[in-house]
């Protein structure tokens, strides 16, 4: 007798188990809110959605009149400034200066130069070789000058620059 109301009591389990687990009656899915959110995972499909927010009117497009332009070729003006070179007057010789930036697009090495003379200070030059452009700063004579040059730009945001040896230009009278 145990066995068999045993029997019944584990049929009766699986009868509610599998009813609950049954799908929903169509229009008798619930309804998201704001304090309990729909889950698909247990519900499977989307409820319908609540009109709640009333659609904004549409705007009024306006027609703007085009006005017509008139346009006239002209020859710019003639450029009489003369263009200062900042190494006129100058001798080139061996020396060092700190490379701070490569690259291979030449805009990009030039905006790259005119920051780093900004931020540094001092003149930089964009050097085409082997086909990177690269942005150098300073004409140290000596080793000495180009560390204290190293040792500003590291602590001016270029970390990874290095001293190279190159041509610098020097003034004529110190040039002996």
């Amino acid at each position: 007798m145990k066995k068999l109301a045993c029997i019944f009591l584990a049929l009766g389990c699986v009868a509610l188990l599998l009813a609950s687990c049954a799908p929903a009656k169509p229009g008798t899915s619930k309804r998201a809110t704001m304090d309990k959110p729909y889950d698909f995972k247990k519900e499977g499909k989307i409820p319908p959605v609540e009109k709640t927010v009333q659609p904004e009117p549409d705007v009024e497009e306006l027609v703007v009149e085009e006005l017509p332009v008139e346009s006239v070729e002209a020859e710019a003006p003639i450029d009489t400034t003369s263009k200062i070179d900042p190494n006129a007057g100058r001798v080139m010789l061996d020396g060092f200066r700190v490379q701070v930036f490569a690259s291979g697009a030449e805009d990009v090495a030039a905006s790259a130069r005119a920051a780093a003379a900004s931020r540094l200070g001092v003149m930089a030059y964009v050097e085409l070789v082997d086909g990177l452009y690269k942005v150098r700063v300073g004409d140290c004579k000596t080793r000495e000058q180009a560390q204290a040059l190293l040792a500003r730009c590291q602590d001016s945001y270029y970390t990874d620059a290095w001293i190279v040896e190159c041509r610098i230009y020097a003034d004529k009278s110190s040039a002996n």
